[in-house]
């Protein structure tokens, strides 16, 4: 292996683990705040720090990219991802939320092959197959205590697929810096219309401005470092690490928010992120 690739799994750690922090923070503002105002301050709060990146490294935030149908695409999967995991998240738990949230690599499998033609052979379609029956046991369908808001959580998966199959299409002359500033911009707009239909916007004390700081800086953060992390290593050796989030935001659950994962939620993640990990090394081999 590598020292690039060495440093590239190091900064995609980083990157789960600030993704991991920027989830728990996002958890305790919920409680303070309606999804519509957390996702406002939050969106426009990234979307300023992307502006800025953007300008630094001499970008226009205006351009023709803006409408290119796939970047309308991914940001419509940006939107809808975002909305169904913070609405998720006041609802939920971050052990539930952050275990059921790993399908996302077996949905992209899934819509590779349905949308953009890709060949995927019954093995792969049955780790998918899989990776749904981990979901499944995590949400306890036919249970007294079904997790209906947990399906939000799935709906977060499909837009984060959708945002991922986009982006794989996306002409190589945009820079991901702005995919992300238009992004965040597309999803305040839709959040100023979801915090205006809730009708609701509460006064910030101080903890709650530090709490959304915290939001920012950690995705930020997190973003960055996923850039770093696909741009100086193999992408294939560096993907696997992805699943660290999981451990991250479980630790995270059970020291700070005292939560206490249920045998089935432990099960059901193990056999996503199994089967996560399998389709790469069939992948990797091949």
């Amino acid at each position: 292996m590598t020292t690039d690739t060495l440093r590239a799994i190091g900064w995609m750690v980083l990157s789960m683990a600030a993704f991991a922090v920027n989830d728990f923070f996002i958890k305790q503002v919920t409680g303070a705040l309606p999804p519509g105002q957390l996702i406002v301050l939050v969106s426009g709060g990234c979307a300023t720090v992307f502006a800025a990146l953007c300008l630094r490294a001499g970008l226009p935030l205006r351009s023709a990219g803006m409408v290119h149908p796939l970047v309308v695409l991914r940001s419509g999967g940006e939107v809808v991802a975002t909305l169904s995991y913070v609405s998720a998240l006041a609802l939920v738990p971050l052990s539930l939320t952050s275990a059921i949230v790993q399908v996302q690599p077996l949905f992209v499998t899934a819509g590779a092959a349905i949308w953009l033609g890709e060949r995927v052979g019954p093995v792969r379609w049955g780790l998918v197959l899989t990776g749904l029956l981990g979901v499944l046991l995590m949400l306890q369908p036919g249970a007294d205590g079904f997790r209906w808001p947990a399906l939000l959580v799935v709906l977060a998966a499909s837009g984060l697929a959708a945002r991922d199959l986009a982006s794989r299409r996306v002409p190589d002359h945009i820079s991901n810096l702005q995919l992300a500033f238009w992004a965040f911009s597309g999803l305040f707009v839709f959040a100023l219309v979801m915090a205006w239909i809730q009708d609701r916007w509460m006064p910030l004390d101080r903890r709650a401005l530090l709490g959304l700081a915290a939001t920012v800086c950690a995705f930020v953060l997190a973003y960055l470092c996923l850039m770093r992390a696909t741009r100086i290593g193999e992408v294939s050796a560096v993907i696997p690490f992805r699943y660290t989030r999981l451990f991250f935001a479980l630790l995270l659950a059970i020291v700070f928010l005292g939560e206490r994962p249920d045998p089935l939620t432990l099960v059901g993640a193990v056999i996503v992120v199994a089967s996560g990990l399998v389709g790469w090394l069939r992948e990797r081999r091949i």
